[in-house]
């Protein structure tokens, strides 16, 4: 068998079972939520001694452009924020959003989600949903909510695609 999978995520809890879902949902897989980025990688830290015989991963937002300065091998980034992966799977943001959702006011391309700035990604997200359900559902006003329900939703292998790092992710998964 396998070795067991502990994923270590920035982001409220809500984000887990999103997170888990996009992942694939296999037992083997456990995800940890740290709230904010440095929790997240105490626990990282923690985990890797903690738990010797378990395939322990990081994955935190970038928060800018990664510079090829050398990393942990195990330590992968939301390129720049998680909803940069959103991006990559704009059919779905509209299913999920709809009447009212703006495709228009996103921005950058879909197949290259990780040169978008993380303040045009954020600003892009808010425009297409801000008519979204009488202006209720517009993705600021429950950022957290939203995105775990996104993340189980959106295509992996758009992000896959779209996004040289998810894709590395994925290798480091041992997922197809």
């Amino acid at each position: 068998m396998k070795h067991p999978i502990r994923i270590y995520v920035e982001g409220d809890l809500r984000l887990r079972r999103g997170f888990h879902k996009f992942f694939g949902g296999g037992e083997r897989i456990r995800v940890i939520a740290g709230r904010s980025g440095p929790e997240a990688r105490k626990d990282f830290l923690a985990a890797k001694a903690d738990h010797p015989g378990s395939i322990v991963l990081l994955l935190v937002d970038a928060e800018k452009s990664l510079a090829a300065a050398p990393r942990d091998p195990n330590a992968f980034f939301m390129i720049q924020v998680m909803e940069s992966w959103f991006l990559a799977d704009r059919e779905r943001l509209g299913q999920y959003f709809g009447d009212g959702f703006k495709a228009k006011a996103l921005p950058g391309s879909p197949k290259q989600v990780e040169s978008i700035p993380k303040r045009d990604v954020l600003r892009g997200l808010d425009a297409a949903t801000k008519q979204c359900g009488g202006g209720q559902k517009q993705y600021g006003l429950a950022k957290a909510k939203h995105g775990g329900e996104l993340l189980s939703r959106i295509r992996p292998a758009l992000v896959r695609a779209a996004s040289p790092e998810c894709e590395r992710l994925f290798q480091a998964l041992e997922l197809p």
